[in-house]
């Protein structure tokens, strides 16, 4: 016996809870989803970022949630990595530079890397959310 089902979704908060109440692994399935898009964006990202040594670079990471994506960037491995995409003054250990004044970089609100890649994968990404939220609402069978 075959249900029709409609279900109206204004927001991925409200499909992911959707998902969440009828099947744990559709859920699991959109989370995975989202962080493909993710790591898409944060490979598109990662050749803008200066290469010195490459290890900032390499901090680019995708992450997926229920409810939405997120690119990561700098952590113990490259510290500085925020300050090469947004600029400002960088100090060293107890706000004092050896030798000098602190290194600056003419701030950038809107960054120089991360969100200039994010912004041109945009509409590609757009897209990748919606083929996974139509492939998962029609294997359900939801229209």
């Amino acid at each position: 016996m075959t249900t029709d089902v409609t279900l109206k979704v204004t927001n991925l908060r409200e499909f992911h809870s959707a998902l969440r109440k009828l099947d744990a692994t559709l859920a699991k399935e959109l989370r995975v989803g989202l962080k493909g898009i993710a790591v898409k964006a944060a490979a598109l990202a990662a050749p803008w970022v200066p290469k010195k040594s490459g290890r900032a670079a390499s901090t680019l990471k995708g992450v997926g949630t229920g409810t939405g994506a997120r690119i990561t960037f700098g952590g113990n491995k490259a510290p500085y990595a925020p300050w090469l995409d947004f600029g400002g003054a960088a100090f060293h250990a107890r706000g004092v530079t050896p030798g000098g004044p602190p290194y600056r970089r003419r701030f950038v609100a809107k960054g120089r890397y991360v969100y200039e890649a994010i912004k041109e994968g945009a509409p590609q990404a757009l897209s990748d959310l919606q083929d996974l939220m139509n492939d998962i609402a029609a294997r359900e069978g939801w229209t």
